[in-house]
């Protein structure tokens, strides 16, 4: 938490208990009388929120230099004087929460202001709705109370443009107020433009326009909106589990109609569709509109005062696990209590080798004799069988092999004799020669002297 400076008159007496709430350029404590015990919410903002807004200023070009800077903030402190003093006129309404005292302070460096505001301590609707959720009952008084306090601004003769959960109040009675800054001058409208800061998922979608002026219908869309939400799980329109946060936003501002609340029937769900139409033509002209509208429905429906949305309930009968049977833990034994043969027999063996001539030296091993096997007979060798050679060829089978070659025919030398095949060799096999055409009778006539010729030679 960071250091508060206490200043005097105003936080005289007052300590602070901690810190409920910080943004940019505001942080909220909650403090408490050091006498009376009475409790109270300070406020304070700091304007500018930094040093770099100063210097911003100046390099636009929109101010000169400090001097000139310190000017507009100083414009700026006292419009926030007087919305303070309008809150407090309208606190005697009994349908807003003013301020109870306020103090501004220059900074004692730098540019600008230092603002403390102190409320009395109500608790806000967004962390009620944090804690759990509302009744039926509670919603629509809510909605009752907001619109009398909206037609109070207006008698007043202004328009509170910043309604949203952080500004609803629930007082001890039950009563739900208004509060903090958002006024703005009804005959200013046109002449106005929405600050940055009250734009917000609760807010129109024309003021998304930064140019925009706000009209008569910001503040009952803003408060459709937050009856949406509740009626609706305390969730924004088409907001679930596939749809992220910005495209639920961008949907919403962009004039997609809006999903039925989950939880509102059908008659209340015309009601709040009605107030946050995207049209504002088709919006509640004024809060008194909508107020009838949500009186008439208590009038017609029986209002139970049961939470909206409905709590889980857990099954009544327990749920009985199957219990594991426990083990039994393990027991240690005293070796003197057991049989000496029982010892010997789990003993471990120190003799070294733990055989049984190790153990009982005298004993006698038993060594199976084996019989001698019958011997085997020698292999003898295989003589193998002389191959026999081929027969010799006669007169008569060279002849015929000479006169049926063509190749002698034509004076070819003579074919080497053929060598017997070595002993102990398989002969291998003489392809068949192809036999040729015969030839011409003329030239069988011409080689038919040659030839017997080479029969007389041969024979």
């Amino acid at each position: 938490m960071s250091e508060l400076n206490m200043v005097s008159p105003l936080l005289d007496n007052l300590v602070v208990d901690k810190e409920i709430s910080r943004q940019a350029d505001q942080t909220c404590y909650a403090m408490h009388n050091k006498e009376t015990k009475e409790r109270f919410v300070l406020k304070y903002q700091s304007i500018p929120a930094s040093d770099s807004h100063v210097r911003a200023l100046i390099l636009s070009g929109a101010y000169t230099d400090d001097a000139t800077v310190h000017e507009y903030y100083t414009r700026v402190v006292e419009d926030m004087r007087r919305e303070l003093k309008i809150g407090k006129a309208l606190a005697a309404s009994g349908c807003f929460v003013g301020a109870l005292d306020y103090q501004i302070e220059p900074k004692s460096e730098g540019v600008g202001y230092d603002v403390y505001i102190l409320y009395p301590l109500y608790v806000p609707l967004n962390e009620l709705l944090n804690r759990s959720p509302i009744s039926h009952l509670k919603a629509i008084n809510m909605g009752i109370d907001l619109c009398d306090a909206l037609i109070a601004c207006r008698k007043a003769g202004y328009l509170f443009q910043n309604l949203r959960p952080e500004n609803i109040f629930l007082l001890s009675s039950g009563r739900f107020l208004l509060g903090d800054f958002g006024l703005v001058p009804i005959s200013e409208l046109d002449y106005s433009t929405t600050p940055e800061a009250y734009i917000g998922p609760y807010s129109a979608p024309e003021l998304s326009d930064i140019a925009a002026s706000p009209n008569l219908s910001v503040d009952m869309y803003a408060l459709g909106m937050v009856l949406y939400r509740i009626y609706n799980g305390n969730q924004g329109p088409f907001q679930d589990e596939n749809t992220q946060p910005s495209m639920a936003e961008r949907l919403r501002l962009t004039g997609k109609p809006l999903p039925t609340p989950m939880y509102a029937d059908y008659e209340l769900t015309e009601i709040i569709l009605k107030a946050c139409s995207f049209r504002t033509e088709n919006r509640f002209s004024d809060p008194n509109q909508l107020k009838q509208a949500l009186m008439l429905y208590m009038q017609r429906n029986e209002i139970s005062d049961e939470f909206i949305t409905p709590p889980i309930v857990a099954d009544p009968t327990p749920v009985v696990m199957d219990e594991e049977p426990e083990e039994e833990p393990i027991r240690m034994v005293d070796v003197g209590t057991l049989d000496a043969a029982f010892r010997q027999s789990f003993a471990p063996d120190t003799t070294g080798g733990g055989t049984k001539e190790d153990s009982e030296p005298e004993a006698k091993v038993y060594v199976p004799v084996q019989k001698p096997s019958a011997p085997v007979a020698e292999e003898k060798p295989v003589k193998k069988a002389p191959l026999e050679k081929a027969p010799a060829k006669d007169a008569s089978t060279m002849k015929l092999r000479f006169d049926d070659s063509p190749a002698q025919q034509h004076g070819a030398k003579e074919a080497p004799a053929t060598q017997a095949p070595t002993e102990g060799l398989p002969t291998e096999p003489q392809p068949a020669k192809e036999s040729l055409p015969d030839e011409a009778p003329a030239k069988r006539r011409r080689s038919g002297k040659r030839s017997s010729n080479r029969e007389a030679r041969v024979l």
